[in-house]
This record gives structure tokens, sequence and C-alpha cells, in this order.
């Protein structure tokens, strides 16, 4: 598991490098003319490029109270790396959920040039979070489905977790294929949608 203790080194494993400020260290993306920022002065604070587009809905991924935010850290990074633009990834995006005011939080959402979602990200803890929540969604949906329904135009959704071994950083993912998937009774109705491996 990605932890506090081990976030220094596997930052360096991802391409972070220390930065001219003390104990933070950042990963440049020229092509965006940007850096995510770790810093790990005071209680730690990630600093996602929000002044070129990227969305935070709420900072609760941006600090180092859980493990969880390492993931979503790793996530980004790899976005970023493949070439998703900040402008196109938003952070905590809220909806309501159920017949409640409850509301539910997706980790990550990336949308397409035209602004239309293209994908939602759940992260978790690599180990049991990870495959307990693989099982709710197996069994019911879980958080993922919950979010589609709010945004029935996403193509893709993914369950993801990744893990440092203290040298190579590994992920999992379960993906979901939604296009031409229907929404309706229980999960999707009359159409399902499509596990996938990449």
């Amino acid at each position: 598991m990605i932890r506090k203790e081990n976030l220094e080194a596997m930052i360096k494993a991802i391409g972070y490098i220390q930065s001219s400020r003390s104990k933070v260290f950042e990963k440049k993306y020229s092509q965006f003319d940007c850096a995510i920022e770790v810093d790990f002065n005071g209680s730690g604070s990630i600093n996602y490029p929000e002044d070129k587009g990227m969305k935070i809905t709420r900072k609760t991924t941006c600090n180092f109270s859980q493990p969880e935010n390492f993931v979503v850290l790793e996530c980004i990074t790899r976005l970023m790396d493949k070439g998703y633009r900040p402008e196109h990834i938003e952070l905590e995006k809220e909806w309501t959920l159920g017949h409640s005011d409850k509301g539910g939080f997706a980790d990550i959402l990336v949308k397409d040039a035209d602004g239309k979602t293209l994908f939602i990200v759940e992260c978790k803890t690599a180990g049991n979070e990870y495959k307990k929540e693989l099982n709710n969604t197996l069994n019911d949906g879980g958080q993922l489905f919950s979010y589609w329904k709010q945004e029935g135009a996403c193509k893709w959704l993914s369950l993801y977790a990744s893990d440092f071994d203290g040298t190579n950083v590994s992920y999992t993912t379960e993906k979901y294929s939604l296009q031409g998937t229907t929404q309706g009774r229980y999960l999707t109705g009359g159409v399902p949608p499509v596990r996938f491996s990449m």
C-alpha cells in the first residue's frame, strides 16, 4: 500500500524530482506548461494545476490524510503522463445519490475536448479496500454505477488501485464500457455494461 512513509520513494519512482523548495517534489508537464507538486512540509499537501484548468470541487484528496489520496495522485500522474490535459480533469465531482440529499464524490472525472464526460475513475487502496468495492460493483453497481446514473453520457467507468513495492508502482483496474448500454431497472436494464481490460 502507498502510505505517507513510502510516498517520497513512490513519487520518485514515477518521475517526481526535488524542487528548489525544501521538502517539495514536482513533476513538470512542459506540454501543458504546468506541474503537480507534492509538499511534505507541515501535514502535507498535493497541489494540482488548477491554474491550468484542473477543477477540484473539494480538497479532500489534496492532502496526506488518507492513503487513498496517494492512489488518486498516482492515477492523475498516470493520466497526465498519457496526455490527458489538466483542463479535462476534475477531482471530487459531486452528485446527489438516491432519494436523499446525501451526495457522492467521484475521485476523478475526465472529459473530452468538447467538455463531455469521457470516463469516471473511483480510486481505492490496493488489497482489501479495492476487493470490497469490486465486490460491491459486481453485486449492485457500487459507487461507480451510482455516478453513471447521474452522468449518463459517460463512456467508461474504472475502479482503480495502485501499489508500491519499494521499487516499482503497479496498478489494478476494472474497466467497464458503457457504450450502447441503457439505464433502467437495477444497474442497466436490458443492455449491460461490458467489462474489458487493456
